[in-house]
């Protein structure tokens, strides 16, 4: 319903591969068992995107619960931490919460494509991190890129051996 985010579908859906292969879940999984981090495309606009990334955050969870995990989302901004572990830990209702960082003006795309992901980590204790970092300048991605690239590397140096899954 919001023009902008028609115009990106619309951007995005013309600049898709004609042809995709298929993965199959569990060699994927088996795949990112023995990594240290994933970065998973978000096409912001498809709910499979998201979808996709829960299913694999789920499987990924369930085949080694004793791997220390974390969540690095986009859709939060690095600045909003304090208010991330405050919804995380269950002192800050989702409404709250949702007002306190501004997720509707900050992010835009459906909170109800990104709460499944959510809720699945506040109810597996899975910590959640922003990555996101609002710039200005003409270098605005490889900026925003290597800001979150610092946040995923100090994850790994407060918890070495934790499994980064990131969706961004």
């Amino acid at each position: 319903s919001n023009p902008a985010i028609a115009s990106y579908a619309n951007r995005f859906q013309n600049s898709l591969p004609k042809e995709f292969r298929v993965c199959q879940t569990e060699r994927l999984v088996g795949q990112i068992e023995s990594s240290d981090a994933v970065l998973f495309g978000d096409f912001h606009t498809l709910p499979e995107s998201q979808k996709a990334f829960f299913e694999v955050l789920k499987r990924t969870y369930e085949a080694a619960p004793s791997r220390p995990i974390a969540v690095a989302l986009e859709i939060f901004a690095a600045a909003d931490q304090s208010h991330i572990d405050e919804y995380l830990s269950g002192r800050l209702p989702e409404e709250y919460f949702l007002k306190r960082i501004d997720y509707h003006n900050k992010w835009g795309f459906p909170w109800e494509n990104y709460r499944p992901i959510v809720e699945f980590c506040v109810r597996n204790k899975i910590p959640i991190h922003g990555i996101n970092h609002q710039t200005s300048s003409k270098d605005r991605l490889s900026k925003r890129d290597a800001f979150a690239a610092e946040i995923i590397n100090r994850i790994h140096a407060e918890g070495p051996g934790t499994l980064v899954l990131c969706l961004i």
